[in-house]
């Protein structure tokens, strides 16, 4: 799940899964169609679009998640901050786990 961020730059990050609070959360159920392959994904969930780019919709933490490669994940602007986020990660393809670089408001 993730909900009210602004910028998260994930660097060759194997599968996400995120959560936090501030009115909302993301549950990536409503990510494009599963897919093997490697492209940019856009969808929108509580009036937020979401686009994560070199990213794969055919892996799953629990439920639904999305494999980045070597993208990020960024949403439209989002009012009220964040309370509090919740990364899950999981490494589903060989090769060594990758590094999460979050920038909010571009810090």
């Amino acid at each position: 799940m993730l909900y009210c961020g602004s910028y998260v730059f994930i660097e060759e990050k194997p599968l996400l899964k995120t959560a936090f609070t501030c009115g909302g959360s993301e549950s990536f159920e409503s990510i494009p169609v599963s897919s093997s392959l490697f492209e940019t994904n856009t969808w929108t969930n509580n009036n937020i679009i979401w686009t994560a780019s070199d990213s794969r919709t055919d892996q799953t933490i629990n439920n639904r998640a999305i494999v980045i490669r070597n993208g990020n994940l960024s949403t439209s602007l989002i009012n009220g901050g964040i309370k509090s986020l919740t990364v899950t990660t999981q490494l589903k393809f060989a090769g060594t786990p990758g590094t999460i670089i979050l920038e909010i408001n571009n810090v």
